[in-house]
């Protein structure tokens, strides 16, 4: 199996195991610098990212599915999507790491439908343009 963020395989992505899952798309991502990858990612971070939010949508956890079809429905290229999941898994993990915002679906939910493609790129293009 080759990982294509914008065309996976949700049954081959599944018959892989967690560590394989990982290696794929360290794998798809090695040379990869581009707005999405700058030199400062933090590579092993956005690594388990990747794999766990590409391990939701093969899984089927509804919110996932519903917010990359929704957000690909825009026009948006499916690997930049999986980024805004990303984004939002990881201030989730954090608050939830920190206790200032257990887990919650319901929260879970409205944080994925808050999420706004334009705006999203908006603020990553206002980053990485500066003032």
């Amino acid at each position: 199996m080759g990982y294509d963020a914008d065309q996976p395989d949700a049954d081959a992505w599944l018959s892989l195991d967690p560590a394989d899952r990982r290696a794929q798309v360290e794998a798809a991502h090695a040379d990869l610098v581009d707005a999405l990858h700058p030199p400062s990612l933090r590579r092993s971070i956005h690594m388990g990212l990747h794999s766990t939010v590409e391990t939701m949508w093969a899984q089927g956890e509804v919110h996932v599915v519903a917010t990359l079809d929704r957000i690909t429905d825009q026009g948006v290229r499916r690997h930049a999507a999986v980024h805004m999941v990303m984004s939002v898994f990881a201030h989730r993990m954090s608050a939830l790491a920190a206790g200032t915002d257990p887990w919650s679906e319901e929260r879970w939910r409205q944080a994925l439908d808050a999420v706004d493609p334009a705006d999203w790129i908006g603020r990553r293009m206002a980053r990485d343009l500066g003032d």
